[in-house]
């Protein structure tokens, strides 16, 4: 799986932190997530998770195609 950085500032700093640390950029990559993801409590990455989840829910709905008359009834019936 390839990851494209389209970031100046990002790519700035995975190089800066590779010069600093002597480390490939994929390790130096590969060991800050690790340690990031390895000091979130389990709480925060459930929540995470559950965030993930629900733009993927959000992004199929959006996705479908919208019936202008039924949402024509819905916003009757609210009023």
């Amino acid at each position: 799986m390839a990851v494209l950085i389209r970031d100046a500032e990002v790519e700035h700093l995975i190089r800066e932190l590779s010069i600093r640390t002597g480390e490939a950029i994929t390790e130096a990559v590969r060991i800050s997530i690790a340690e990031r993801l390895a000091r979130m409590s389990p709480n925060e990455q459930e929540i995470a998770r559950r965030r993930r989840r629900l733009r993927e829910i959000t992004n199929y709905f959006d996705a479908l195609p919208r019936q202008q008359a039924a949402d024509e009834d819905i916003e009757e019936n609210l009023v």
